[in-house]
């Protein structure tokens, strides 16, 4: 099921950004970044499953994050986070529990997302990131430009930073 994001469900999406997000390289956000977003006028849509999660969907998060997950209602299988911006519409962040991937949810979140606005879509994606690539070429996305160096990645927190460069891609709608 996809529903709107409100502010009830953010504890839970800064859960998910957590296991999502381990690489350093686009740190999870918290409740707080989530916050500001939703105030700024952002939006977005969460996929849920109402179903009681089993230990495999979760297992990869540390022990406080599964008694907070088996405390909810519904498991947060993923997210897609926007901005509306005054002629187009930026996707700020998608996420789907790493557990969960490959599954389609994050196609279906893209998909809601693009249903409800005929402006153009832009997004940032990590030239490595060779899924999320392929996912947002699959939607009909175009690349525009390069970021150089807009990720600092680093494998650990103790190694030197590495600049990777963000894809700039674009959705172009009819008009």
């Amino acid at each position: 099921m996809i529903k709107s994001i409100t502010r009830s469900m953010l504890q839970q999406l800064e859960i998910l950004s957590e296991c999502a997000f381990t690489d350093l390289r686009d740190p999870p956000w918290e409740t707080q970044d989530f916050e500001q977003i939703l105030e700024k006028g952002g939006h977005g849509w969460v996929a849920t499953n109402s179903e009681t999660p089993d230990q495999s969907s979760i297992q990869a998060c540390e022990v406080a994050h599964e008694t907070l997950h088996h405390s909810a209602p519904e498991l947060y299988m993923g997210y897609i986070l926007l901005q509306d911006c005054v002629d187009f519409i930026d996707i700020l962040k998608i996420a789907t529990h790493p557990h969960l991937q490959n599954q389609g949810i994050a196609s279906q979140l893209l998909q809601t997302a693009l249903k409800h606005s005929e402006k153009r879509f832009t997004l940032e994606v990590a030239e490595n990131n060779y899924k999320a690539l392929t996912l947002y070429q699959k939607h009909g996305f175009q690349r525009i430009g390069v970021r150089k160096g807009y990720y600092k990645n680093k494998a650990s927190p103790n190694e030197e930073r590495i600049a990777i460069n963000a894809i700039i891609l674009e959705k172009k709608r009819s008009t």
